[in-house]
């Protein structure tokens, strides 16, 4: 009878779980689901997966964007826990903006109600809390200038191919004349013929590069981390290079043709 007292007594008076010790529920709402959440140090899985049992506590909470990307984009705010609590967070990614030129060295600015930003210079990465409202415009000397819509998306890529002056064009911005010069020489014709068609291969080469290393790093690719396409991306780069060289030797050529005569 006295060893059955204490059970009975459990059962009557439940034990009491201290308010500290009930974990709180976390879940992360943001415009990345593959995203991996962090609490501190401890990593607590993709952002898609759900929410997460937490102690109570003072927490900071990271979204990475991927752990092995060059340059991962992150976010992170600071939380309390509070016992029993269900906490439902908003952790966005910004929007990235990847802006490349051929040739490039061209100057990035947004337009907007007539109002210009400068933005950088080509090859450009961009990242913005939101989307960028207005026109891209790209400008390099001896070249006609380019506009185009930034996009909203998480990640805008931009590839843009920049067409050289020729003689009589007259520029919007300065508006100077370029009187009309003898007719183009076969050196001409062949170093523009070698530059457009350098340039060409480049952007399909590094078409080819990006769309391979999306699928090495995309949460949803079901080949991510793959090294085989990681070496693979690396040799499209390769030969976009070299036809890139190939291209802004010959447009240099040409440009250098034109100035003498």
């Amino acid at each position: 009878m006295t060893m059955r007292l204490p059970l009975l007594l459990l059962l009557v008076y439940p034990l009491q779980v201290p308010a500290q010790m009930v974990p709180g529920y976390v879940r992360v709402e943001t415009n990345a689901p593959g995203a991996v959440v962090w609490a501190d140090s401890v990593r607590l899985g993709p952002a898609r997966e759900g929410g997460w049992h937490l102690e109570a506590g003072q927490y900071r909470l990271t979204l990475v964007e991927d752990e092995r990307a060059w340059q991962p984009r992150t976010a992170d705010t600071t939380l309390g826990v509070r016992p029993g609590d269900t906490a439902t967070v908003r952790l966005d990614l910004p929007v990235r903006y990847r802006i490349e030129s051929v040739p490039f060295g061209a100057a990035v600015a947004i337009e907007r109600a007539g109002h210009r930003e400068p933005l950088g210079v080509t090859p450009l990465v961009l990242d913005r809390g939101g989307g960028l409202m207005g026109a891209l415009v790209l400008e390099r000397e001896g070249y006609h200038p380019a506009q185009l819509t930034p996009g909203d998306s998480l990640f805008n890529r931009h590839v843009v191919l920049l067409q050289p002056l020729r003689p009589g064009d007259v520029t919007e911005a300065e508006g100077v004349w370029m009187p009309s010069r003898p007719r183009r020489t076969w050196v001409d014709l062949a170093a523009g013929a070698v530059a457009l068609a350098g340039t060409g291969v480049a952007i399909y080469y590094k078409f080819q590069a990006d769309e391979v290393d999306d699928r090495y790093r995309s949460p949803d690719s079901p080949e991510r981390g793959d090294p085989v396409l990681r070496e693979e991306a690396l040799r499209l780069d390769r030969y976009s290079a070299a036809a890139l060289a190939v291209g802004t030797v010959s447009f240099g050529l040409l440009g250098v043709r034109l100035i003498l005569r």
